[in-house]
C-alpha cells in the first residue's frame, strides 16, 4: 500500500483545487486554460495569462528582467501546436533517485515543474518518444489534458 499512497500523494488534486476555487485568497475569475502562465511583471505585479502560447510576444514585452537566459520560445512551437504521441501504458512509475525532475514538456531544457524523492511516483498516462528518448506522461491536473513529463530512464515500475 505504500507505493499506492505515494502515487496518490502526487496527483496534485488538493493543491490545484484550492487554486482554482481561490481557497485562502482570491478566486480565479477567468478559470484555467492550458497553458496558464503566471509571471512577475516589470512593475513587480504577479499576473496570469490563459492560453499563453498565443500571446508570447505580449508576455515577453511585459516580463520582468530575466535571471537566466531561457531557451528560445520557437523551440517549443511544434510541441505546443501538435498533440504528443502518447502510447497508453497506465501503470505506476517511481523515481529511481532523489530529485528526479518532472518537466513542462518532454525536453530536457523545458522548465522543471517538480522534483521527486527516490521512490515517489505516479500513475502515468503513457510513454512518448521525444528527442531520441522515451518520456513518461503524467496528468498535471485531475481534469483536462495538461501533462507533465519525466525521462523514462529516471523511473522504474513493478
Amino acid at each position: 500500500m505504500d507505493a499506492v499512497n505515494q502515487v496518490t500523494g502526487n496527483t496534485m488534486a488538493q493543491g490545484i483545487g484550492a487554486m482554482s476555487s481561490g481557497a485562502g485568497g482570491s478566486g480565479s475569475v477567468g478559470g484555467f486554460a492550458y497553458p496558464l502562465v503566471v509571471q512577475r511583471e516589470a512593475d513587480g505585479a504577479i499576473t496570469g495569462t490563459l492560453g499563453a502560447w498565443m500571446m508570447l510576444e505580449a508576455l515577453t514585452a511585459r516580463t520582468a528582467p530575466e535571471v537566466a537566459t531561457p531557451p528560445a520560445p520557437a523551440r517549443y512551437g511544434d510541441y505546443l501546436r501538435a498533440a504528443p504521441d502518447v502510447r497508453r501504458k497506465p501503470r505506476n512509475y517511481f523515481a529511481k533517485k532523489a530529485q528526479a525532475p518532472m518537466f513542462a514538456a518532454p525536453l530536457t531544457d523545458a522548465p522543471q515543474v517538480q522534483r521527486l524523492d527516490k521512490g515517489e511516483g505516479f500513475a502515468i498516462e503513457g510513454v512518448s518518444p521525444s528527442g531520441g528518448e522515451d518520456w513518461i506522461a503524467v496528468r498535471a491536473f485531475t481534469t483536462g489534458e495538461a501533462l507533465k513529463w519525466g525521462r523514462l530512464a529516471d523511473f522504474y515500475t513493478h
